[in-house]
């Protein structure tokens, strides 16, 4: 009864249909764990499967033997003992154990090598999909959710390659232990089994609350593993000292892990409490059988053979039993939940391709924004609202407007990490749609406004925009030079083949963020597209390197397009076409002269920048002459 209602109350909030679909997500699950070797190594997975399933017969084998051994030994009272068969039995007795010893070690080497492979190839799938999948799912916490799921199950996914055929192996082992113990006494290995179906069940629901809880607590598990990020993490020292935030971190972090702590052993308190009734039953189970055996054994019912077969099946028996239970319920109950939303991820859709067109190579494109409308997933706010505009082949464009106008979604736009919610983009009239993904990204080099630190040498860090290019480090340090990082290069030890960052050589040089963005926007000159997008460039430059850039933007851009975004107007003057948006639209374009005699936006903000400049100036020039 009791077992009875746990599953009644396990199933009481699911109908029919959501139990089917679990029943069929479980099965295409193992489905996956089945096929998944075939696909890493499947000659090595055959010869796992044969030693498996030699090493799962000898323990029937092996109580079948002894209880022949007993017998050959009662019959030395008997006077009438068989030297040569007893001899012969205690030896394959002995070579059986040999053989397990020796088949549990290459289990043991073959599941190593198996998970290794499957790891290798799950990995290789995960980073795969995160390279493909749109940047929406980036945008969204659910599915940053079950990201960090997917991330976090992969070695627990990698290990059932050999978890499903431990579990076959166990289930092998104790189906035929169980068949001898039946054949000879069912009802005495009926009693046994019985004993144990309630702590299966005790076991299954607990791992499903543990795993159900884990998943529904992973934001929570996100945001404290954040803290610790906070609190470990070079980047974040400066200001945690200087604020004296270390307190304030670790308070937060204790109060979440006090918070999950709690939600969990409160889910082991239920659980447990159960399971330790489970297992009083389970040992009554084993008492009573090895008592009546006895028993049987001291009256006369049962010969001293039989004896030892009962004792040697149920000890066998409940040593395999919690074992295939325990590995059942993890695969059932955490493993193929995990499993299935990790194939759930899998079947994200990819980047849609849309069109098949290719552009040209080489050609320089006519960009025209028409009517477009763009508001992120998830959100119910546009950030684009009708934008029009159009940048004429080797244009030099600027795009201008205070922060949440719309510059960098432009952008995002425009290399297609998004698509227009409405209206349209055009590259030379046709719908950017209707070009292969591929084709438009080969168009745009970029040095994005969040500089991205790869701890590579210094030439790596340059060349990564454009890896298929040939013999380009000529072309590399003409990109440093243009940067204003060459002469900085030069004056380092190992030059363009010093490491960067020190997490892999204790000898690598650790950047100012000046410096990382110079190396950035080297990187996006290395590579030789049709558009260069400068988004923010002068974020960390000193007024040298940034009135360098922007001095330059033209000459360095040569005849390409070029767009650039910054939030200060001065560096934009020498630019030929200034898109200004204010809230989402364009509500100014032109030249700088043409905005100016306009006295609209773009002056208002020009005249507001111009004078907190000399402002500065003027106190400045009065500091000096004090």
């Amino acid at each position: 009864m009791l077992c009875a209602d746990w599953f009644l109350k396990m199933n009481k909030r699911q109908n029919k249909k959501t139990l089917k679909q679990r029943l069929g997500a479980s099965c295409a699950s193992a489905l996956f764990a089945v096929c998944l070797p075939f696909r890493v190594a499947p000659f090595l997975y055959i010869l796992f499967l044969l030693i498996q399933l030699l090493s799962s017969t000898i323990p029937a084998v092996s109580i079948v033997l002894f209880q022949q051994v007993m017998a050959e030994l009662v019959l030395v009272y008997q006077g009438t003992l068989h030297t040569e068969r007893l001899f012969l039995l205690i030896g394959v007795y002995l070579v059986l154990q040999a053989l397990s010893s020796q088949f549990s070690n290459l289990i043991q080497l073959f599941s190593s090598l198996l998970t290794d492979r499957a790891k290798r190839y799950i990995d290789l799938q995960t980073m795969r999909q995160l390279a493909s999948i749109p940047m929406a799912h980036f945008d969204s916490k659910t599915d940053q959710d079950t990201i960090q799921v997917v991330m976090d199950s992969q070695m627990m996914i990698s290990q059932t390659i050999t978890w499903i055929v431990t579990i076959l192996g166990m289930a092998y082992t104790f189906v035929s232990v169980s068949g001898v113990f039946l054949a000879q006494y069912p009802w005495l290995a009926l009693v046994f089994l019985l004993t144990y179906i309630p702590g299966t069940a005790a076991s299954y629901l607990l791992s499903r609350k543990l795993d159900r809880w884990s998943i529904d607590s992973t934001s929570e598990f996100r945001k404290k593993n954040y803290y610790k990020s906070l609190l470990t993490q070079p980047k974040y020292a400066k200001e945690l000292r200087l604020f004296h935030l270390e307190e304030e971190f670790r308070g937060r972090y204790n109060s979440l892990w006090n918070h999950l702590r709690a939600q969990k052993e409160g889910i082991f308190r239920k659980g447990n409490r159960r399971i330790m009734f489970t297992t009083i039953c389970s040992n009554l189970g084993y008492l009573l059988v090895v008592c009546y055996a006895v028993f049987q054994t001291f009256i006369g019912g049962m010969d001293v053979a039989s004896l030892t077969m009962i004792i040697g099946a149920i000890g066998s028996m409940s040593g395999t039993f919690p074992a295939l239970i325990s590995n059942w319920v993890t695969y059932f109950g955490i493993v193929a939940p995990r499993i299935t939303q990790y194939r759930e991820f899998l079947s994200w859709e990819k980047e849609r391709q849309t069109g098949a067109a290719r552009f040209p190579n080489h050609d320089i494109p006519e960009i025209r924004f028409d009517k477009v409308w763009f508001r992120y997933p998830g959100t119910d706010f546009d950030v684009l609202r009708g934008v029009s505009f159009t940048i004429r082949p080797g244009e030099k464009v600027a795009l201008l407007g205070i922060n949440g106008s719309g510059k960098s979604t432009i952008l995002k736009l425009l290399m297609r990490f998004y698509l227009p919610d409405r209206g349209k983009i055009t590259l030379n009239g046709i719908d950017i749609r209707e070009y292969e993904l591929s084709s438009i990204r080969r168009l745009f080099t970029a040095c994005f406004q969040e500089v991205t630190h790869y701890a590579f040498d210094v030439m790596e860090n340059i060349t990564l925009s454009d890896i298929d290019r040939e013999h380009g480090e000529e072309r590399a340090v003409e990109s440093a030079r243009e940067s204003g990082i060459d002469q900085e290069i030069r004056q380092w030890e190992q030059g363009y083949r010093t490491p960067l960052t020190r997490m892999f050589d204790k000898q690598g040089k650790e950047l100012s963020g000046g410096q990382w963005q110079k190396i950035a926007i080297a990187r996006a000159f290395y590579r030789d597209a049709p558009v260069v997008i400068l988004d923010e460039p002068s974020a960390s430059l000193d007024a040298l390197a940034e009135d360098r850039i922007f001095s330059s933007f033209s000459r360095l851009c040569r005849d390409r397009t070029g767009i650039l975004v910054s939030h200060r107007l001065s560096n934009t003057i020498s630019c030929n076409h200034i898109i200004v948006l204010k809230d989402g639209e364009v509500c100014e374009q032109g030249t700088h002269e043409q905005l100016m005699c306009r006295r609209g936006y773009y002056a208002y903000l020009y005249h507001l920048q111009s004078e907190r400049y000399q402002e500065g100036a003027k106190t400045d020039a009065e500091a000096e002459k004090v």
